[in-house]
């Protein structure tokens, strides 16, 4: 063979690489993401139509009926407020700690969430709709528990990785892929501090707001979304959000992380508006 033929056979494998390479990422970035967007618009349809056909067993107000003894900074959240507690007559007790009555789907800490369990439709557990202006007046995408890649990311959705639920004393981390699949957090470098994040469940809008970020990590840093996480500026327990993402999106050598607090909800009813 000469040596004219061999490099004519490494020129016409090389083309025939470059071909499949390009189809690869045509999938990648197009196809993908546009099966993915179909799965959205179809996990949301089920989500919304389940949660508007089960009776809400809560009160109208969308509360849970529970009082909760919480710590002096739950006393201080939104829609906290005292309830007095006087001894029955012609009996004598000493002080008792106060008592608040929980903002909706709350839960004071160490007690178990008095949430609705996440909605079951085809393909996982639904938690919730997340919605964020800043990426559109009609941005939303479903919430899905676990951050497996198969059964939740790769479809276009949101996964919770095993911390708080919306609402709840602790951290409620979330993520997405920033490229391909529906790319759900694509823009997220667009969030300002003071920017509102809403998740939607089948009872409450829960209001966040951002507060710091964005911050790059290493892949393997887990305290981001430890229950106070490291980082954020945050240094004692509250209701917190994390939202990560892989960052650049070609490489995905970092995660990006973006910070917030809750600061507000309302009860939920079917076609209840987004909150502003």
């Amino acid at each position: 063979m000469t040596v004219n033929g061999v490099l004519k056979g490494l020129g016409e494998l090389f083309v025939t690489l470059g071909i499949v390479f390009a189809l690869f990422l045509s999938y990648e970035m197009w196809w993908s993401s546009d099966r993915a967007h179909q799965e959205q618009e179809q996990a949301i349809s089920q989500i919304e139509r389940k949660w508007d056909q089960v009776p809400d067993s809560g009160t109208s107000s969308g509360k849970p009926p529970v009082n909760a003894t919480e710590s002096p900074s739950d006393q201080n959240s939104p829609g906290a407020t005292q309830v007095p507690s006087e001894p029955p007559p012609g009996t004598t007790q000493g002080p008792e700690p106060p008592r608040t009555t929980p903002v909706p789907g709350f839960s004071a800490p160490g007690q178990m969430s008095r949430q609705r369990p996440g909605t079951r439709v085809q393909g996982g557990e639904a938690l919730g709709i997340l919605h964020i202006p800043r990426l559109g007046a009609r941005w939303r995408v479903p919430i899905f528990e676990g951050i497996s890649r198969a059964r939740v990311l790769n479809r276009g959705f949101v996964g919770h990785y095993p911390s708080a639920r919306p609402g709840e004393v602790g951290n409620f981390a979330i993520a997405a892929h920033s490229i391909t699949h529906g790319a759900p957090f694509a823009n997220l470098n667009r969030l300002r501090p003071g920017d509102r994040i809403h998740v939607e469940t089948s009872t409450t809008w829960f209001t966040y707001e951002t507060v710091s970020g964005p911050y790059l990590t290493s892949p393997r840093n887990v305290s981001v979304v430890a229950p106070i996480p490291r980082h954020s500026g945050f240094k004692a327990p509250g209701r917190y959000i994390t939202l990560t993402t892989c960052w650049p999106p070609i490489t995905s050598a970092k995660r990006m992380i973006f910070w917030g607090h809750l600061v507000d909800t309302h009860p939920r009813f079917p076609n209840t508006p987004r909150p502003q």
